[in-house]
């Protein structure tokens, strides 16, 4: 997903995350729009979905102030000690915000790794950045995938898929006069899905995004969500999630079914 451009809409409005910048094995997540967050909740998911991915033991994560370029939170996960270094835990305000990302493990490594092993984790690191930025699209507009909160309904907290409000704090789909409630792990597909929308994901990374490292998913269980997933928007035929044989899946707007009706 490197190269795309991750897709969120908030309400009527949108907003980018824009082209990854790399150098070495440091990457740069720039974001269009303001946002804040709360570093602890943060540093937690990201933490988690590198886990899951397995890909990556060693690393550093700073969030930077676009307008001054200083670091204004950072934290460093080191593999030898285990340990997790946090920098400060109040939330931020709203700004624009760029996410650094440093790899250490490539800092580490042995001269005497072969170049099949170097080519394997250059394609880890890849699908971990990926795995990052749609992370951080998400938590720029507050959906926390693993800690929500209940609020009430209004416009400011729902997305327009076709013709469905997406409810994300409160996990349901709206149409009309009908409330659809979604479990957590639909709710966190479909978020997923949107952020990324009319793009394939692939099966790998969204099993690792959303299911993480819990060790209860097996091959058949995203098929079985997405199916789910498909009857709740039975409503609306111009919305469309997509099986891209052999890769995954994407989420579809279909605005020629509308030309056509």
């Amino acid at each position: 997903m490197i190269g795309h451009q991750i897709l969120l809409n908030s309400g009527d409005s949108s907003s980018l995350v824009l082209p990854i910048e790399n150098e070495g094995n440091k990457f740069r997540i720039r974001f269009e729009s303001e946002f804040q967050f709360v570093p602890n909740t943060f540093a937690e998911s990201i933490d988690r979905i590198v886990r899951g991915t397995k890909m990556a033991t060693s690393y550093r994560i700073e969030v930077e102030d676009s307008g001054t370029r200083q670091i204004v939170y950072s934290y460093e996960v080191d593999s030898a000690l285990n340990i997790v270094i946090p920098c400060g835990v109040r939330s931020q305000p709203k700004k624009r915000y760029s996410l650094l990302v440093t790899i250490l493990d490539t800092v580490n490594s042995t001269t005497s790794e072969s170049e099949e092993s170097l080519n394997q984790r250059s394609t880890n690191y890849v699908l971990l950045i990926s795995i990052l930025a749609a992370i951080s699209a998400l938590f720029g507009f507050g959906f926390y995938f693993w800690k929500r909160r209940s609020r009430s309904v209004d416009n400011s907290t729902t997305i327009k898929i076709g013709k469905y409000r997406f409810d994300q704090r409160n996990m349901k789909l709206l149409i009309k006069k009908e409330s659809i409630d979604l479990t957590s792990k639909e709710a966190d597909l479909l978020t997923l899905l949107h952020s990324s929308l009319d793009v394939t994901l692939e099966r790998e990374l969204i099993l690792k995004v959303v299911w993480g490292d819990e060790g209860d998913y097996v091959g058949r269980t995203l098929d079985v969500f997405i199916s789910k997933l498909r009857k709740k928007f039975a409503e609306d035929p111009t919305v469309k999630i997509m099986n891209v044989r052999g890769v995954g899946y994407k989420l579809m707007l279909d605005v020629s079914s509308i030309n056509n009706g």
